[in-house]
């Protein structure tokens, strides 16, 4: 293939989730957020041990009044985990599997406070496909991300996040902490995040590959 008719782009997000659902994320806070607990962290994705699991894991166990919820993964991979979470007495993380119908993943996004991105260092940090990312971005609630080569192009973006290093269940607690002590939870997102991921959606994504033609 010639290089000058390679193209690079991002991957995207369906606009479902740039539709906003007060009511709906209300009532994913009542389910989630038990006795004094005020902050909710999501993550959602594959379930390996690449993507950072056991990191947000440990990390969660540094945050014991922090509700962290887990999305994804198969049925032997979530009984997995959550033995995982048991055996190291983490009391504070729940495995939701998966969330369908699509707008029911939007809409817990924009329940939590913080939305998790924790990810390994390695090979696989170099090629992982971060469609969640820009899920994340599109629901306008703050980030903490992990420093991997494929999402250091939105460090200095206007994204409202925070960002640490990778495998540092430490650090990462430390990220998601300097979150909700700066980006307090917003009923209607940060338009900052909202307006910059208009463009990574997939008519966007579409638009840009069919000016190339």
């Amino acid at each position: 293939m010639p290089p000058e008719k390679v193209v690079w782009l991002h991957n995207g997000f369906e606009q479902s989730f740039l539709i906003r659902q007060p009511q709906e994320a209300q009532i994913w806070r009542q389910e989630l957020l038990k006795n004094e607990q005020k902050y909710l962290v999501v993550y959602s994705g594959a379930l390996y041990r690449f993507k950072g699991i056991d990191v947000l894991i440990d990390a969660a166990k540094e945050l014991p009044e922090i509700q962290f919820a887990i999305t994804g993964g198969t049925e032997s991979q979530v009984e997995s985990y959550r033995q995982l979470a048991k055996d190291k007495h983490v009391k504070n993380v729940k495995f939701l599997g998966w969330i369908l119908p699509r707008d029911r993943l939007a809409s817990l996004f924009q329940a939590a406070d913080v939305l998790a991105h924790p990810h390994c260092a390695g090979k696989a940090a170099d090629f992982t496909n971060p469609v969640k990312f820009f899920q994340y971005m599109a629901s306008g609630t703050p980030i903490a991300a992990t420093e991997i080569p494929p999402l250091m192009t939105f460090k200095s973006s206007p994204l409202v996040a925070q960002w640490c290093e990778p495998d540092n269940p430490i650090a990462f607690a430390q990220c998601i902490d300097r979150v909700l002590k700066n980006h307090p939870r917003k009923l209607e997102g940060y338009s900052e995040s909202i307006e910059f991921a208009r463009q990574f959606s997939w008519e966007e994504r579409a638009k840009k590959i069919m000016s190339y033609l």
